[in-house]
């Protein structure tokens, strides 16, 4: 959704930008890989009781 609203100011201010902009873009994304390749299981492990309690909320198992 955000998308929508920034992308006619990046067509405007050039193709060029909108090129580097995108392109920066997807290589901060594509740079989050590596911490999760490294940290993930540690993630998933801290963020496991939180996520049970989000599921017993949501669907309302017990």
């Amino acid at each position: 959704m955000l998308f929508t609203f920034v992308a006619s100011y990046w067509i405007d201010s050039g193709m060029e930008n909108c090129f580097i902009a995108l392109g920066v873009l997807s290589f901060v994304i594509m740079g989050l890989s590596l911490p999760m390749i490294v940290f993930g299981k540690r993630t998933r492990r801290w963020a496991k009781d939180r996520y049970m309690r989000f599921i017993d909320i949501r669907d309302g198992f017990s």
